[in-house]
């Protein structure tokens, strides 16, 4: 396998900093294999003031379980895919909500809806 290109992505270009919230959420109505509802996670991005912290890895601690499954799936190796490491985030996880332009859009995004 070729050498991959480092890839990042583009730098926001608005007028505000990104900050992003992570939250692990339960559908009571829904049952997964367990029986006790169906985990899914949701981020909130929202309009932050500036941090004086790294940007933190594209890929998150709980994505991380998806790269292995991708390595064993596609028989790939872990080199193969570690360019995946380099790409930075750039929304900040839990910065604060810069509170001193509002009241901001709401925006609503969802992979589908069942």
């Amino acid at each position: 396998i070729m050498a991959q290109e480092k890839i990042q992505l583009p730098q926001p270009t608005g007028s505000y900093y990104v900050g992003v919230s992570t939250h692990f959420l339960k559908d009571v109505s829904r049952h997964s294999n367990d029986g006790n509802g169906r985990p899914f996670l949701v981020h909130i991005y929202y309009p932050s003031v500036e941090t004086q912290k790294e940007y933190p890895p594209y890929l998150s601690e709980t994505m991380h379980l998806y790269k292995e499954k991708i390595i064993r799936t596609y028989k790939l190796s872990a080199e193969d895919i570690a360019y995946l490491d380099e790409i930075k985030d750039w929304a900040m996880p839990d910065a604060p909500i810069d509170s001193g332009k509002y009241p901001f859009p709401v925006l609503f995004f969802s992979p589908g809806f069942d």
